[in-house]
């Protein structure tokens, strides 16, 4: 079978493994082995974890602890002025550029550091700069894929 070209939501494939389920249990061996091959030319997961996860009924599980931000609003406030002062550069080249902007543009008087936004901002790493709200939701329109 080939392949599916279009990638299912997690939720999709849940769902589809739900109904499935019911097919896979009342399945002899053989009719098994062709609905494995179906499931995976139509999830895209491979034949050992489809048996991992009809050996139960398929549940989704909630998330145990939800994700947080690491830094205060008034950081992020900060970031935003220092990223659109960059103009928009990526997140590597931001955090070698984000203390030294962060006090130009204070002397220049354009963001209020308290202390706290100030220990913050000079121990954000790349990966908190990936996931800020700033950069993900960029306020500029980005340049049209090329694919």
């Amino acid at each position: 079978m080939a392949k599916s070209t279009s990638r299912m939501t997690i939720d999709e494939r849940y769902a589809y493994l739900q109904i499935q389920y019911e097919r896979y249990c009342r399945a002899t061996k053989p009719e098994k082995n062709c609905l494995l091959d179906e499931m995976m030319a139509v999830t895209g997961l491979t034949r050992n974890h489809l048996i991992e996860l009809l050996q139960h009924p398929p549940k989704r599980q909630a998330r145990q602890q939800q994700r947080h931000n690491s830094y205060a609003a008034a950081t992020d406030a900060a970031l935003q002025v220092i990223w659109e002062a960059q103009n928009y550069i990526g997140a590597e080249r931001l955090q070698a550029v984000l203390w030294p902007t962060a006090q130009a543009l204070e002397r220049a008087g354009e963001p209020t550091l308290t202390p706290q936004v100030r220990s913050a901002l000079q121990q954000l790493s790349v990966c908190l700069l990936y996931t800020s709200p700033s950069p993900r939701d960029r306020t500029r329109p980005r340049m049209p894929s090329s694919a």
